[in-house]
């Protein structure tokens, strides 16, 4: 697809090009250009007022001018001033469709990879959405009486006890649970009857070894830190 916005001065565009790049924003602020002509849309307006309609061009700023163009588009066709306030308008979004236009076809990209990239990253989404349930899933605890671990998988479990003063308290250990028992198994003791396996959340991963590169980052960093 031939690109239409374009960035070569207007003395090397083509009618055609110039058509498709003569309004533009620079610095905040809608532009026309021609082969003799670059000026900002605004001043480009105010002139065809005072020339065209004999206007006075008492405007006391931009957002002045602008609340006149508003009420002269209420003209629509009618008068001159209705008829300068729609080519101003459309100076206006010509200019920002360039932009808009501009930004896409700054990509490289034609319509059906946009849409490609489109689709890899909503597929990408869901997966990020998948993996954060599947590690808050890790890393929250599950209550017993809605769900068990697997037969006789090890997992962190909270239990709800008497201490030595006749107190109801929560300790965590690790333990099991017996699906042929029916009875929740503790590394650390037996659960007697008076305790309750209150819930359970898998075993945290294990810590993963230091690797060359890391080591000098973590040196690296240290090192930063001590010298602030």
């Amino acid at each position: 697809m031939k690109r239409i916005t374009l960035d070569k001065p207007v003395s090397e565009m083509g009618m055609l090009e110039l058509a498709h790049n003569s309004c533009y924003i620079k610095d905040g602020k809608a532009r026309y250009r021609d082969y003799d002509l670059d000026v900002d849309a605004r001043v480009l307006t105010r002139q065809l007022l005072k020339d065209l309609v004999d206007g006075d061009d008492a405007f006391t700023c931009d957002e002045d001018f602008d609340e006149w163009m508003v009420d002269y588009l209420q003209d629509g066709m009618d008068s001159t001033e209705g008829l300068i306030a729609l080519f101003y308008r459309n100076l206006l979004a010509m200019a920002e469709l360039r932009e808009c236009l501009k930004t896409y076809e700054d990509t490289d990209l034609t319509p059906d990879q946009i849409k490609e990239v489109d689709r890899l990253y909503a597929e990408k989404c869901k997966e990020v959405a998948e993996l954060k349930g599947e590690y808050s899933g890790r890393t929250s605890w599950v209550p017993s009486d809605e769900r068990l671990p697997g037969h006789f998988e090890s997992v962190l479990i909270t239990v709800n006890s008497i201490n030595g003063y006749g107190d109801r308290v929560n300790y965590v250990t690790i333990g099991t649970y017996d699906f042929s028992s029916k009875k929740w198994i503790s590394y650390t003791g037996d659960i007697t009857d008076k305790e309750l396996v209150v819930a359970w959340r898998p075993l945290p991963d294990p810590p993963c070894e230091e690797t060359a590169e890391q080591k000098k980052e973590r040196m690296k960093n240290e090192k930063m830190s001590k010298m602030w």
